[in-house]
Formats: structure tokens, C-alpha cells, sequence
């Protein structure tokens, strides 16, 4: 490792290890709040994936740098509306809508946020159609520019390398098969087979995890709701329906994603960084049946 990423990860570790302190220090205190836009150029020309962008945090303030760059992410993409739902918004979402489905136990269940937020992003845009960005993360390049008119789904791949490859014959339609599927940024349309899938396989796979700790837990959410699940699940839709209507976009979009926008820790005043948690589980009381 280079002395400037060491530097790099040494200071990424005590600003998330100690928000308060760092926020004091640099006016980083959250109290931006994050509004939905309706977007400000109708210049948009997919057929399929609506035009909106839904992110997601458990409370609805940024600190000054954060909010800055999340403008910044805002206008270069002046033809989506951006949608934010917080904590609440997004119990409320789930209660209304998913209720009658398995998957809102898992929800409920879930110990850590990232888990809530990776199950409320399949499930609202399998409902709506559209594209979800976190909240401390970004494309640099307008978000349009990777679509085609009759793009139906929207991914890219990240540098991280997926350990268990895909069958030969998924393999010759996945542009990086030996790669793991970014879910931090994606987009499909309304209804997606793909997204049907992936939903019914963290029910399907979450009694796996109940009533186990883990010496890392996030491992396991990674697995089981994060890019695991995600990479895992694409490749069985790829088996089923084809490659038809997906748009593969390189590694990183291409080299434009932004991984961490500058000032991102200060939201970390209301939640503690789940990485650093050790020897959890990752549910409450699973009931799923």
C-alpha cells in the first residue's frame, strides 16, 4: 500500500470512528436538508426506465461538504427527478406495500440499516421502475449518457473480483464475468424479472442467517443482501431470460463512479459505521415461513 492511500485510510477510519469530534472541528454538524427535485430538463429518451433517481438515509440532513457534492451529483442530471426517502418514509413504504410479501419480515428483522436499504431499493424500484443511487456515493458522468432508448435495465461492475465465477455459459454473456455487480447504482423498469428474483432469494436464503453471529457481520449482509445476492441473482436471470434489454456499463460506469463524496462521514453522526461491528447477528427474530 502507497503512503497516500495508508494516509488515505487512516483518516477515513478516525473520521468515521469519531464523526462527532470531526464534525465539531470542521462545521460538518448535518443540517442540509436533503429535498426531492423534480427535474429541470425534459430531455430524456428511454422508453422504459422512468426518469427518477430514489436515495435513501435515516434522517433527511447532510453535513455542508456532503450536500455540496450531492448537489453537485444533482446537476449533472438535470432530466431525473431525484426522490429521497428517510427511516420513516421507508418503514412506512414497506408496511403499505410489501406487507402481505416474506420479504417485509426480513425487512422488519433486520438488524443493520445497509439491510433495510438494500431490500427497500429492489422493492421500490420493482414497483416503480427508475434508478437508485446511495446517498454518499455518485456517477460523474450524467446518468442518461450510459442508456440506450430502449434500455431496460442498467448495470456495471465493480473492481472487486466475485471469488466464485460464473458458469462458462453465463460467463460469455456477462462483459466481467469474474466480477461482482455494483448495487449502489442501478436501473431497471417497472417490474423487472430481474429484480423479482432477487427479492424472492434473500426470503428464500435469510433463514440461512437466523440465530448465527458473525465475527464480521457485515460479511454476512454483503452476502445476503448486498452485492453477493446481487451478482448471484443476475446471473440466474441471465440463465432464465437472456441478456436482452440490459445495458452492461464497463467497470465503475466506466471509471465515473464516485465511491465516497467528500464530507460523507458526517452522517455517520446518526448511525455508526456497520463495518465495525463484530460478533452479531444480523437478524432479530426471524420469522419467515
Amino acid at each position: 500500500m502507497s503512503l497516500k492511500k495508508f494516509l488515505t485510510r487512516v483518516k477515513e477510519l478516525l473520521f468515521k470512528n469519531y464523526p462527532n469530534f470531526f464534525a465539531f472541528l470542521f462545521d460538518e454538524f448535518p443540517r442540509y436538508k436533503i429535498s426531492s427535485r423534480r427535474r429541470l430538463s425534459k430531455d430524456y429518451t428511454n422508453l422504459y426506465i422512468p426518469p427518477n433517481i430514489y436515495q435513501t438515509w435515516i434522517v433527511d440532513v447532510l453535513g455542508e461538504s456532503h450536500n455540496i457534492e450531492h448537489q453537485k451529483f444533482k446537476n449533472i442530471n438535470p432530466n431525473l427527478n431525484f426522490i429521497f426517502y428517510d427511516q420513516k418514509k421507508c418503514d412506512s413504504y414497506m408496511r403499505k406495500n410489501w406487507k402481505n410479501h416474506k420479504i417485509y419480515s426480513i425487512y422488519k428483522s433486520a438488524k443493520y440499516g445497509p439491510m433495510k436499504a438494500d431490500i427497500f431499493r429492489y422493492c421500490i424500484i420493482y414497483d416503480k421502475g427508475g434508478f437508485y443511487s446511495d446517498i454518499n456515493k455518485a456517477l460523474s458522468k450524467p446518468v442518461s449518457s450510459f442508456l440506450s432508448d430502449d434500455t431496460r435495465g442498467v448495470i456495471s461492475f465493480e473492481k472487486n473480483l466475485a471469488l466464485i465465477l460464473p458458469s462458462l455459459t453465463i460467463g460469455k454473456v456477462l462483459d466481467s464475468p469474474e466480477n461482482l455487480i455494483i448495487q449502489w447504482f442501478f436501473g431497471f423498469e417497472k417490474g423487472h424479472k430481474f429484480l423479482e428474483l432477487l427479492i424472492n432469494n434473500i426470503v428464500h436464503y435469510g433463514p440461512m442467517f437466523e440465530g448465527k453471529k458473525y465475527s464480521k457481520p457485515k460479511e454476512a449482509i454483503l452476502s445476503l443482501t448486498g452485492p453477493g445476492m446481487f451478482t448471484k441473482t443476475f446471473r440466474e436471470y441471465l440463465f432464465k431470460y437472456g441478456k436482452s434489454g440490459i445495458t452492461q456499463v464497463g467497470i465503475d460506469f466506466n471509471n465515473s463512479s464516485v465511491y465516497s463524496m467528500k464530507g460523507d462521514w458526517s452522517r455517520y453522526l446518526f448511525s455508526p459505521a456497520y463495518e465495525y461491528s463484530k460478533n452479531d447477528g444480523i437478524f432479530y427474530s426471524l420469522n419467515v415461513k
